[in-house]
């Protein structure tokens, strides 16, 4: 993947998809990585920085849209997630 270019609404489908498939301990690590990575392109590389934000907040939206309606804690997804590897 090339992060040359901005976001496209091609690069959110791509992400939503993958987060649908996704366990809560996946988009809770995927989420922080992203973020991280961001925060390594920041005041280096605006654009890639945007991108991995954007993946970040995919993810994360994924994750809050399933907690709706249900108390769960990042500490327990953490714990299930440890407890299932």
């Amino acid at each position: 993947m090339s992060c040359a270019h901005h976001a496209t609404a091609a690069d959110f489908t791509r992400w939503e998809e993958k987060a649908r498939s996704m366990t809560d301990y996946e988009l809770w690590w995927s989420a922080r990585d992203a973020r991280q990575a961001a925060e390594c392109m920041r005041g280096w590389n605006p654009i890639a920085e945007g991108r991995y934000e954007d993946e970040a907040h995919t993810y994360g939206d994924e994750l809050r849209r399933r907690r709706q309606g249900r108390s769960v804690t990042a500490c327990e997804v953490t714990m299930r997630g440890i407890a299932q590897a």
